[in-house]
Order: C-alpha cells, then sequence, then structure tokens
C-alpha cells in the first residue's frame, strides 16, 4: 500500500497500548513502516505539530478535549490542516460518524477488523 518513495507515517490515538501495537502490526503487513504512538489527543497534536505526518488512525477517546475538539485543532492549524483522518472504532454510532466526516474524518475502521479492511478503508481515504 505504501509504495511511495517516501514513507507514510502514521500516528496511532488510542488509549489501549495493546491496540495501537495490533495496528501497527497490521500496517506493517500493509507496507507501512513509520509509527508514531499517543494514548490521548493533546500528546497527539503535539507528535502533529513536531512530526511530519501522513495518516492519522484515532479511536474516539472521550474526555474534555475530545475528538472533535482534536479535529478542529487539525483543521485551523496551517502547518497540519488537510491530515488523513480515520477513525478506528467499536461504536458504529450514525450520528458518531457523520459528524465525524463533517469535521474531516476520511473514513471508519470498525473494530475488531481485519488487515484486509483496513486496507480498504485507507486505500479509499488516500485517494480523497
Amino acid at each position: 500500500m505504501s509504495s511511495q518513495s517516501e514513507p507514510m507515517r502514521v500516528l496511532i490515538v488510542d488509549p489501549c497500548k495493546s491496540i495501537r501495537g495490533l495496528t501497527i502490526s497490521v500496517l506493517r503487513r500493509l507496507g507501512f513502516s513509520e509509527f508514531f504512538e499517543s494514548n490521548n489527543y493533546v500528546n497527539a497534536f503535539e507528535i502533529l505539530v513536531r512530526k511530519p505526518i501522513n495518516i492519522v488512525v484515532t479511536e474516539v477517546i472521550t474526555g474534555d478535549y475530545d475528538l472533535f475538539s482534536f479535529m478542529d485543532s487539525i483543521n485551523n492549524h496551517p502547518e497540519i490542516e488537510k491530515k488523513t483522518v480515520i477513525l478506528m472504532t467499536s461504536n458504529v454510532d450514525t450520528e458518531l460518524v457523520a459528524k465525524a466526516a463533517q469535521y474531516g474524518v476520511r473514513g471508519v475502521i470498525v473494530k475488531p477488523f481485519t488487515p484486509n479492511q483496513m486496507q480498504t478503508v485507507l486505500a479509499k481515504a488516500i485517494k480523497k
């Protein structure tokens, strides 16, 4: 999937370390090689500002700085706007998915997922 000359850098945002590890394992099998991890949106945003991230794969994390605040921060930052953001969640609430799309989320991966499902969602999101 990642056949460009420069590697695609992926940031995985999930409070669960084992889910981040599983996601990295699947992405490696799909040809990705550079990964960054965060367990919260504050740290994830700091990584986005400092590192040249291409794709963000994130779980819905609740709290004061939620998914929509995170997306607002991305969308309103001139150096990191227009990132490919993929939502990875077990909560398939259609209102949540629709609202996430309005904020710029380009795809949804439903947990549990297979490598093929992740590849399909990523391929569609990267083309957008």
